[in-house]
């Protein structure tokens, strides 16, 4: 994921996350597939969707920022 996705996906979130959305996000075991921008890489034309909604907007920073984590 690119520096742009990952603004997409953060949507000016500035919030911390906790060790505790960490953990529920590594239990539930959920992603974000496979894009946040359709218009472009690989799976083009095919929508973002979360494998399971975070429970928050800290579980939702920690997938957004493990998401980006191999670029």
């Amino acid at each position: 994921m690119g520096r742009y996705e990952f603004e997409i996906l953060r949507a000016g979130s500035a919030v911390e996350s906790s060790e505790a959305d960490r953990a529920a996000v590594l239990d539930a075991e959920s992603m974000i597939l496979p894009v946040a921008e359709p218009g472009s890489g690989p799976f083009r034309g095919r929508e973002m969707r979360w494998t399971r909604t975070p429970g928050d907007e800290g579980q939702r920073m920690i997938l957004v920022l493990v998401s980006g984590a191999d670029d």
